[in-house]
Order: structure tokens, then sequence, then C-alpha cells
């Protein structure tokens, strides 16, 4: 996810804070008196996308970066988001609370004219409470026109949030259309992305790969905007954004050089099944050495 630990550290240090400073800050955070973090341990996590680091410690960085870059929505309503994400994490596949807060959040979206933030946020939470919906009735073979109902409904409400945000919000804006670019994706089983004409016509209508390559360009060590922006392009058939987003991703972390390579929680590029159209046409091994000579010689450090 764009939250993770290795973001928000290399955000940290991007806009200025000194190694000692992270460390001291982040010690503070985990309430170790006088202690402090080791740097090596940071930098593991700054430069290591498989790095795993622990619990306390990534608590005590998100701390930390909400410190220096606080969220920009209203605290209940992002509260109520979290409520939402625990609902879906909880053993009972359709929890009766996530049935009752759907039905909070579309009174309070009908009743009063609210802040345009909450709104968004509010939006936002029932695209995610759709999506859910709609990946349950796709996992319990349900009848298409149901799952596709969901669908339908959460792509709505994510991009109605999306249209509330100012273009400052670039990040927000990203995550938005990363929702409905997941919504179209995993409606369908993962064999068939590769060759579906109807959702690389759903994906086209998405801003998708502006908006990411925006998102990288204002913090270079995006890899996983430039991950999806891969996948985007792969099941789109696009050669040209195949072959700028595999560049983008090396400019992240040299470790990607390698196909190989598994960060936390991904596949590798090679393992992926969504990426099979990019592997067979355009990231061959020749292609490989030919960007790593490229590299090399322009004398980037990778």
């Amino acid at each position: 996810s764009m939250t993770s630990a290795y973001n928000k550290v290399n955000r940290l240090r991007q806009q200025g804070l000194t190694w000692d400073q992270l460390g001291r800050e982040i010690s503070s955070a985990m309430g170790i008196a006088g202690a402090k973090v080791a740097r090596n341990t940071l930098r593991s996590i700054q430069s290591a996308p498989h790095y795993r680091p622990g619990k306390a410690l990534v608590i005590a960085i998100d701390q930390v970066n909400e410190h220096h870059n606080p969220n920009p929505f209203p605290k209940g309503v992002n509260g109520l988001l979290q409520v939402c994400r625990n609902l879906m994490l909880a053993k009972n596949k359709q929890p009766r609370e996530l049935i009752l807060l759907k039905e909070h959040v579309i009174e309070l979206l009908d009743s009063a004219s609210l802040d345009v933030l909450v709104q968004c946020r509010l939006h936002w939470i029932l695209g995610n409470i759709y999506q859910y919906e709609m990946r349950l009735s796709r996992l319990s073979n349900a009848k298409l026109n149901k799952t596709h109902a969901y669908q339908q409904q959460a792509v709505q409400h994510f991009k109605r949030a999306y249209n509330l945000l100012g273009s400052d919000f670039l990040i927000e804006r990203y995550k938005l259309i990363h929702n409905q670019f997941v919504c179209f994706v995993n409606a369908i089983e993962e064999m068939d992305r590769n060759n579906n004409a109807v959702l690389i016509d759903q994906l086209t209508s998405l801003d998708y790969l502006d908006c990411a390559f925006e998102v990288i360009k204002q913090e270079p060590f995006q890899w996983e905007a430039a991950r999806n922006a891969l996948l985007y392009s792969s099941i789109t058939h696009n050669r040209e954004a195949i072959a700028r987003c595999f560049e983008l991703m090396i400019g992240a972390n040299a470790l990607f050089s390698d196909l190989a390579y598994k960060p936390f929680r991904y596949d590798s590029i090679l393992d992926d099944p969504s990426l099979k159209w990019a592997l067979q046409n355009v990231l061959t091994p020749n292609y490989v050495e030919t960007v790593l000579n490229k590299i090399d010689r322009a004398g980037t450090k990778i």
C-alpha cells in the first residue's frame, strides 16, 4: 500500500529530516526514553522493499509521519473509515455492523450540507464497502449481475470522492483512481485479465497513468505506484507505458532490476499472472539487459 513504512521513511527523508532527527522522533513515539532506533534499521526500511519492520516500529513511524504530514481529512470521518476497515477484517465475513455503518453513511450524505472533505471521505467509505461486497459476491460465485451491480456502485462512489478533491490532493486522487482500477480488475478471475476487451475499455476510461506518473515525479521512491502502473499497462497492452514503468521502478529502487525480486506483500514481476502480457511482449530477458546497460552507460547510480 502507499502507506507503507518504506514510503513514510522515504518521504520524511525527502522532506529534510536527518537520520538522527528521525531516529529520535521515532524512539520518542515508541516511548523509549533516551534510546534511539538504530540508523541501520531505518536505512533497511528506506532502501529495501522486502524488509519487514516490527509492528511497534511501524506504529511509531506512522505517528511521526502523521505529525509531519497530517491527514487532510477531519478526524471523525477518518475514524469511521478505520472502523470500516476493521469490520472488513472481521472473522465473520458479513458483519451486521458493516451494514449498519453503510446505512449510517448513506443517511449522513443525504441529510446535511457537509464539508467537502467530509463528503469525500464518506463516498470513499461507501466505495470501500461496495468493493468489499463485490469481492464477497464474486468469491461466493453469486450471479454475475449482482457482482457487477456492486462494482458499479463502488466505482461511482470512488468517482464522486475523486471529483470532490482539488488538484492539490495528488496522492489522495491517485488512491481513488487506483481504487476504481482495483474494482474493475478484481471482478475478473486472475487468469482472464490479460485479454479482456471489456476490462481494457473500462480501464482506458481512467486517467490512471498520468496520475501515477505525477505521483512518482513528486516522490520518485514510490515503486508501488510504478508497479501498479505497470500492471495497468500490461492489462491494457500499452507497450510504451510498460517500458516506462519498468524504468521508473528501477529508478525508485535498483533491486527491481531483477524481475524475480520479491518485495514484502507482493509477487515478484516474474510470478504475477496479471503481468503475463508485459512479460511476453515487452519485459523479455533481452530487453531487460538492454535497459540495464543503458542505465549503466548513463552512469546513473542504480
